[in-house]
């Protein structure tokens, strides 16, 4: 394990990581002077950082991740810019893509109450976490970082979170929506979908 986070980031992320709104609450820890987050470990469970060379993986569940052409949607992003988009990290899983695969198919199933119980897994999103880190903002602002936030049993746990441009697309400006739909674009143009064998 690499060195955990100083103890006031560890407190934001306790709090943070309960909450509707996440992505906001960590952005207090983007200028710590003490540590930097994406380079060292949240929790005591952590296997290590999530170095720029791996690759992670999203579900991606229909109706609205995946378009009716196949490709990926910029929906597939939006947990980033609220509770966070949970990702798994491949290197950390014994069967890789394939378990990631079926914990998607079980847990978004379709079956079940609420807004998850709706959605069905059709595959996986894979991109390399380099390549989530090196996406900016217009103004030149990294637009997403990628934390590990493993827990006891999920070691493999990491989470992408946005920078900015916090909660519902719709309740931002006119031109904040269309900043942040071109990172989320971008992000997207960098994933590989891979669908569920059918």
């Amino acid at each position: 394990m690499s060195q955990l986070i100083c103890i006031n980031c560890q407190n934001v992320f306790a709090k943070a990581l309960k909450s509707q709104s996440a992505a906001s609450h960590l952005s207090q820890i983007l200028d710590c002077t003490v540590c930097d987050a994406e380079t060292h470990s949240t929790t005591p469970d952590s296997p290590g950082v999530v170095t720029n060379d791996e690759f992670v993986a999203a579900c991606a569940c229909h109706p609205n991740q995946v378009l009716e052409d196949g490709s990926l949607s910029p929906d597939i992003v939006e947990h980033a810019y609220t509770i966070g988009m949970s990702v798994s990290r491949l290197s950390k899983i014994d069967s890789g893509e394939a378990q990631v695969m079926a914990f998607c198919s079980k847990i978004f199933s379709g079956k079940g109450s609420g807004k998850r119980g709706t959605k069905i897994a059709v595959g996986i999103a894979v991109v390399k976490a380099g390549d989530v880190r090196s996406i900016s903002y217009v103004n030149g602002d990294q637009a997403f970082i990628v934390y590990d936030t493993a827990s006891k049993g999920m070691e493999f746990h990491a989470d992408i979170f946005a920078t900015d441009f916090f909660g519902a697309l719709e309740r931002l400006s006119a031109q904040d929506q269309a900043i942040r739909l071109s990172a989320q674009m971008a992000l997207v143009e960098k994933m590989d979908f891979k669908p569920n064998a059918t």
